[in-house]
Parts: structure tokens; C-alpha cells; sequence
């Protein structure tokens, strides 16, 4: 199932019924050897307005994703871009 993307490194994860995962191997990220980045893409059926407040307020976070354990932003980026720590639950 995996198809990779040459041109910006993401690999198809994984599909859910609502969510499509990519991962993307970083040699070396923040002094992490190995680590890896995620990003997933989903729809979801609200306003923009509503869905805003909850996806810029990573403390709401637990509201809506009951895997969540614990987040919190590791470091604030230009361009409305975080880089945020997540624990899941197991």
C-alpha cells in the first residue's frame, strides 16, 4: 500500500474511513536520529469558523481525539506553523 512521493518524501501510511496518513523519514530532526514526521488529511463537516477554534487550540485538542494522553507546542514557527509534542494513549 505504500506509494511514495519523490517530489516532497511523504509516503502513504495508512486509510481510514476519514483519514488518509503519510509518514516522512527525517535522517536527523532536532537532534533526534531517526525520527520521522507525520501528517494526516481528513474532512470534516463544520464550518471553518468552528473547526479554527478547535484546530489552533492544541489544549482542546483532547476534545475531539480521545487517543490523545497529553500535547503540548515544543517550539512556534512563521507562517501559523508549530512543531508540537504528542503523547498517545496506548
Amino acid at each position: 500500500m505504500t506509494e511514495y512521493n519523490e517530489v516532497d518524501r511523504w509516503a502513504l501510511s495508512k486509510v481510514n474511513k476519514d483519514t488518509i496518513i503519510y509518514t516522512r523519514a527525517n535522517p536527523e530532526s532536532f537532534g533526534v536520529k531517526g525520527a520521522s514526521s507525520f501528517k494526516a488529511e481528513t474532512e470534516i463537516d463544520c464550518p471553518p469558523s468552528v473547526l479554527q477554534i478547535y484546530a489552533r487550540d492544541f489544549a482542546k485538542r483532547k476534545l475531539w481525539d480521545e487517543d490523545t494522553d497529553h500535547l503540548h507546542v515544543l517550539l512556534d514557527l512563521p507562517l501559523n506553523t508549530r512543531l508540537i509534542h504528542i503523547k498517545m494513549k496506548p
